[in-house]
């Protein structure tokens, strides 16, 4: 295309790949986010699993104790499942994100595609015209002599 013709969509084109960027780092946040997540249910099980351990290597314990360390374990593991439910939302808004990022890419690939299609019909519509003239000046010639 020259310099006077241009994609009528590219302001549409440009917008989109904005949305495409902005899905991007939303995705990527998100994903981040769900490493977090994972790291700490990671460290909440080892932490819960440590503990139990040490409750069952007590062979005589005080009742008080017990019920402390006991107390303590219903937390570790009410926390465990508070990391899961977590988990699986970000699980769920990252797969949504994902989907959102691919419908973003496909519109700006397809938008892409169409300028690279009108760019071609602008080249050979230029090139036809230029042969044309090319022919008109030929046969002008011809006629001449």
């Amino acid at each position: 295309m020259n310099a006077k013709k241009k994609f009528r969509l590219q302001k549409v084109l440009d917008v989109r790949e904005v949305i495409e960027k902005s899905r991007q780092k939303d995705f990527a946040g998100t994903k981040h986010h769900l490493q977090i997540e994972n790291e700490e249910l990671e460290q909440l099980e080892n932490k819960r699993d440590g503990f139990t351990q040490s409750m069952n290597r007590l062979k005589k314990a005080e009742v008080n104790q017990f019920r402390g360390n006991q107390a303590y374990l219903e937390t570790l593991n009410q926390a465990v499942a508070d990391k899961y439910k977590t988990i699986t939302g970000l699980a769920a808004d990252l797969e949504t994100k994902r989907q959102h990022l691919l419908e973003a890419s496909k519109d700006r690939k397809a938008l892409e595609k169409l300028k690279e299609r009108k760019t071609v019909e602008a080249i050979h519509e230029e090139n036809r015209i230029e042969q044309d003239f090319i022919d008109e000046i030929a046969r002008q010639r011809n006629r001449s002599n």
